[in-house]
C-alpha cells in the first residue's frame, strides 16, 4: 500500500468517524428535546432557536439542525410564522379528539380478543398489577408525574392486546408518547384526578374479571371520555 492510498483511507475513516459523532450527538439532541416536550418543560408553542438550544446542550448547531428537522417530521416541532423560527407544535382541540378516538378504537379490539379468547384472568391480573403499582406511586411523596403516567400508558396499552412486535403495536408506540405529553399537563393542574384515574380503570377491571363485555366497554368509554374533558380543562388556556 502506498503512502497515498494510506492517507485517503485516514481521510475516509476521520470522515466515518465525523459522521458517526455528529448522528451520536444528532440522537442526544433528539433525545432531550423530545423529553423536554414531552415532560411538559417545553410547552406548546415555545420557540425553539438553534443557537440557544445549542448552548444549551453544550454542542454545535448541526446535529441540533438534525433534531429539529426529524422532531418536525415526527409533529412535535413546526415553522413558527410569526417569530421565523421553530417552536414546539400546540395541540389542538381537534388533534385531542383523534387522538383519543384512536386509543378507544385500539381498546375496543382489545376487549373482543379479551373476551373472544377467554383471557379475562390473566388479563385482569396484569391490569390490576399496573392499578396496584400506579396507588403505590401516588402514595409516595413528591410523585414522578413521568413515571405515573408511564404507568398509566402501559395499563391501556396492555388492554389493547396487542402481539408482539406487529403493526398495530408499531403504530400505538408512535402517538403513545402524546398521551404521555397530554397526562403529565394534566397531572400539573388536576388535584385529587389521580385517585379518580385509578377507580376508572379499576371499574374497567371489575367488568372484565366478572365478564361482563357491554359493561367493559362503557367504562372505558366513560373513562377516555372523562380523562378527555378534564385535559379540554387543564388545557384550555393553550388550545
Amino acid at each position: 500500500m502506498g503512502l497515498t492510498d494510506f492517507l485517503c483511507i485516514g481521510i475516509q475513516y476521520k470522515g466515518m468517524v465525523y459522521q458517526m459523532r455528529q448522528t451520536n450527538l444528532s440522537s442526544l439532541a433528539y433525545d432531550q428535546l423530545l423529553q423536554s416536550i414531552v415532560s411538559f418543560e417545553l410547552v406548546p408553542g415555545t420557540a425553539l432557536q438553534e443557537r440557544i438550544l445549542a448552548d444549551q446542550l453544550e454542542m454545535s448547531r448541526t446535529p441540533v439542525r438534525e433534531a429539529l428537522r426529524r422532531l418536525t417530521h415526527e409533529g412535535w416541532v413546526q415553522n413558527s410564522l410569526k417569530r421565523n423560527v421553530m417552536e414546539v407544535k400546540p395541540l389542538t382541540r381537534e388533534d385531542i379528539e383523534e387522538l383519543f378516538e384512536m386509543r378507544e378504537l385500539f381498546e375496543m379490539r382489545g376487549l373482543e380478543i379479551i373476551f373472544d379468547r377467554k383471557l379475562n384472568g390473566g388479563m385482569e391480573r396484569g391490569l390490576q398489577a399496573l392499578v396496584d403499582a400506579m396507588r403505590r406511586q401516588n402514595s409516595e411523596d413528591g410523585c414522578d408525574e413521568m413515571e405515573y403516567m408511564a404507568t398509566d400508558i402501559r395499563f391501556h396499552t396492555e388492554l389493547m392486546s396487542f402481539k408482539p412486535r406487529s403493526r398495530l403495536s408499531r403504530f400505538w408506540r408512535q402517538i403513545d408518547l402524546e398521551f404521555l405529553r397530554m397526562g403529565i399537563m394534566a397531572l400539573k393542574s388536576r388535584s385529587g384526578g389521580r385517585a379518580t384515574v385509578e377507580d376508572e380503570h379499576e371499574a374497567i377491571i371489575r367488568s372484565i374479571r366478572r365478564k361482563k363485555k357491554k359493561e367493559a366497554r362503557e367504562a372505558v368509554r366513560y373513562h377516555n371520555e372523562q380523562t378527555k374533558l378534564h385535559i379540554f380543562r387543564s388545557l384550555g388556556s393553550i388550545l
